[in-house]
């Protein structure tokens, strides 16, 4: 990607992991633009972190809305669309899941209209995506090759990838962002499992066999880095872990790093009484999932391994900067 004056388009900029790679982007140089259904609300958001004040003040950040969506991607380098509904916000109930499933696949369907329509559009997307696309797999181990899987977020996820398949076609390099478990204390599943830990309350969930395909957030936005300026990078692409791990070592480790402990596993009956389909599919089900393109192309981790991770995250350092839990 150049990384010139050329502005890259951020589609669900905001979000957790959208801040901190517009952050990045910002950091070295490169304009950009946040595509939101609000922005308004999001310029007032973004004004409160000092980088992102500091950027639009000198205007190498701005907001825009869908309806503007076409003239911020005429000429831009690159777009990386990672709009969609939180998968875990709610409980699934049948006009939830539609939610879900719409928020994804319109969200491509208009970035691809916008770029048919451009004249000069952006030589490569980042399309989001997710590991749920290969379903409940138990121990396989699953790369980029792996087939499909069926269920609701195996199914959404196809959906989400089919509504970008002509792009190609446009002469736009296509990576498709199947991610993993993205771990910070600022958000995302770490961000709830926390409070159940610090009260001595964490265990894993089920028998906790089950894969858990987790990334550190910095070597997430590290990794979209990588791929839009590697030009060989092109179709779906794990971002996961190098290093796969039970449900039951994450919650063991991650007791380890609090100085807590984990005694208390969550039956599979209860959860899914409680949760349902989303007890089967988001917490129960078993990924074992592997950053095969990513380590070929020669990316260097970060936090390649589940203790380095949560000590970055949540090491008594880095604990009393956010003011989180005492030992």
């Amino acid at each position: 990607m150049d990384a010139g004056l050329r502005t890259t388009v951020v589609i669900g900029g905001t979000g957790f992991i959208g801040r901190l790679l517009v952050q990045r982007l910002v950091e070295r140089g490169q304009p950009v633009r946040i595509v939101s259904r609000h922005p308004d609300g999001a310029t007032h958001a973004m004004r409160s972190e000092p980088w992102a004040a500091a950027a639009m003040a000198s205007n190498q950040l701005a907001l825009c809305s869908y309806d503007q969506l076409t003239t911020a991607l005429d000429g831009a380098a690159a777009v990386v669309n990672l709009a969609g509904e939180d998968i875990a916000a709610r409980p699934w109930t049948t006009s939830q899941k539609q939610r879900i499933r719409d928020s994804r696949v319109y969200s491509v369907r208009t970035m691809v209209n916008a770029l048919r329509a451009a004249d000069s559009p952006p030589a490569v997307l980042l399309q989001g995506s997710a590991v749920g696309y290969y379903g409940d797999a138990g121990d396989a181990l699953l790369d980029e090759t792996s087939p499909a899987g069926k269920g609701f977020l195996a199914e959404t996820a196809q959906a989400w990838e089919r509504e970008s398949q002509d792009v190609p076609a446009l002469g736009i390099r296509r990576v498709l962002v199947r991610t993993g478990v993205v771990l910070d204390a600022g958000g995302g599943v770490l961000g709830r499992m926390l409070p159940a830990f610090k009260y001595f309350l964490g265990g894993p969930l089920g028998n906790g066999r089950q894969w858990f395909p987790w990334i550190h957030r910095e070597d997430e936005v590290r990794a979209m880095l990588h791929c839009l300026d590697t030009p060989d990078m092109h179709g779906p692409v794990n971002f996961v872990s190098p290093t796969p791990v039970t449900n039951r070592e994450f919650c063991q480790t991650l007791a380890r790093t609090l100085h807590r402990t984990c005694a208390l596993p969550m039956p599979a009956a209860i959860l899914r009484l409680a949760l349902g389909e989303m007890a089967r599919e988001l917490l129960l089900a078993s990924q074992r999932v592997v950053p095969a393109r990513l380590q070929a192309s020669g990316f260097a981790y970060a936090y390649p391994t589940l203790p380095q991770a949560l000590q970055a995250i949540l090491g008594q350092d880095a604990l009393r900067r956010r003011g989180g839990i005492a030992a």
